[in-house]
């Protein structure tokens, strides 16, 4: 029975390191559309012009623990700067360069324009907020992205991860989830509608030595998103679950993609350019060959010599065919188990003589280049999360969980003591507090 509970609790309750990644790209794009939305509407809805000045924002009877960077300034440019600052980090979110600063700064933004005008505030908003928050306490740069790529880690990272922010976020989100169905049905659909996504949650958990009825489980809750509800609230709460998906959609993907062009792939670099090097490592994430060698070209004389007068990386290709330049370029995106359609394209005759004159451009110009890629630095990955970090994600837990108990139950009658009034001013501050309507 132990043993049983604690398969239970390792498949149940942890998260694989690729479906993380797909959930980070699916919420940095949900966040910059729903920044692009409020872009639009900075002067009338966030500036001292608009119907909420910041004067009568504060005099208002709001939580008081309420706080925003948008306060800062009334102006419109001002708030245009945050919100660029806002389109900064979440493009930093979507391609995995600083994953969790740039998912601290993106809850920041959320958090902030929701304070600043809380009447603007939906369900797909607040939605958006908290995920976002748990979204702090995962490891979303573990796979597909730039952490990855200049990762000097010599580790080889966990596929799936357990910590106190996992618990966090599947908490979060099936919680979310369920909310959106009892505010979205009727009472008299109710009854049936709701449980029955009671019950398809719960078999997630159940169900956890069947990875088959699993996947099925899953993909019936995002696609149950798609019937239902506005937009972006269904946006949302899709994406939220592609963080589930199993890692046997994975480990069968990878099989499936396997060839033996990409086993013999070779892909030689200049080690005196820097450019050079972040480049091909992040070619090597980013198009999905994670296994393909990455060789100083210095260390065999052969293809130093055709580096040196080509001017150019040397890709070899599992027949020891020899690539320079923008043909290198097609080749390696023609056998990448993501973008092989895009081969067609790159070797259209002008855009091919266009891409050989830019990449020689480049490679006559590696000193400038390489101080434009000085920010990307090469250093150490931790996956795993700290002891600090499960601390603080299960005290917000269980903040979370009592600060919203009068949200699912009659709760009204507890006794207001110094206890829960500390209790409210944290869920106030970090803005755990669930949506109640759906507008």
């Amino acid at each position: 029975m132990t043993q049983i509970s604690e398969q239970q609790l390792s498949s149940s309750w942890k998260l694989d390191l690729r479906s993380l990644a797909i959930f980070r790209i699916g919420l940095a794009l949900t966040i910059i559309f729903n920044l692009a939305t409020k872009f639009t509407q900075i002067a009338t809805s966030y500036s001292d012009l608009g119907i909420l000045p910041r004067t009568e924002l504060i005099d208002r009877i709001i939580p008081p623990e309420y706080w925003s960077i948008n306060l800062i300034t009334g102006s419109v440019l001002g708030q245009q700067l945050i919100f660029i600052g806002a389109f900064i980090a979440a493009g930093l979110l979507l391609i995995g360069y600083r994953t969790k600063l740039a998912t601290i700064l993106c809850w920041i933004v959320l958090l902030s324009l929701q304070n600043r005008n809380p009447d603007l505030a939906v369900f797909s908003d607040s939605c958006l907020r908290l995920i976002a928050f748990w979204a702090i306490f995962l490891p979303l740069g573990g796979s597909y992205s730039c952490d990855l790529a200049l990762s000097t880690s010599s580790n080889i990272p966990p596929q799936r991860v357990l910590s106190a922010g996992t618990v966090g976020f599947i908490t979060q989100v099936c919680t979310l989830h369920l909310l959106f169905c009892r505010q979205l049905f009727a009472d008299s659909e109710m009854s049936i509608n709701f449980w029955l996504n009671v019950l398809v949650i719960g078999l997630i958990f159940l169900l956890w030595h069947n990875h088959g009825l699993r996947i099925v489980a899953i993909a019936y809750l995002i696609l149950a998103q798609f019937f239902f509800g506005e937009f972006l609230s269904m946006a949302i709460l899709s994406v939220a679950w592609l963080a589930f998906i199993p890692s046997l959609i994975w480990d069968v993907l990878a099989r499936q993609v396997y060839s033996k062009e990409i086993e013999g792939l070779r892909i030689n670099y200049d080690k005196d350019c820097g450019f050079c090097k972040k480049v091909v490592y992040l070619l090597r994430t980013f198009l999905i060959l994670p296994n393909v060698p990455l060789l100083e070209a210095q260390g065999n004389p052969s293809v130093y010599a055709d580096m040196e007068k080509y001017n150019s990386w040397v890709i070899e290709s599992d027949r020891g065919k020899r690539y320079f330049k923008w043909y290198g370029i097609a080749y390696v995106v023609g056998i990448s188990p993501v973008l092989f359609w895009l081969e067609p394209v790159l070797r259209i005759k002008p855009l091919m003589r266009l891409g050989n004159k830019i990449y020689e451009a480049i490679a006559n110009n590696r000193r400038f280049m390489g101080n434009l890629t000085k920010p990307l630095l090469f250093r150490p990955q931790k996956i795993q999360p700290s002891s600090v970090s499960n601390i603080i994600a299960g005290f917000c837990l269980f903040l979370a969980i009592i600060g919203n108990l009068n949200l699912f139950f009659d709760y009204s009658d507890r006794i207001d003591n110094q206890y829960d009034r500390h209790i409210e001013q944290i869920v106030n501050i970090l803005r755990l507090d669930l949506p109640t309507t759906k507008n």
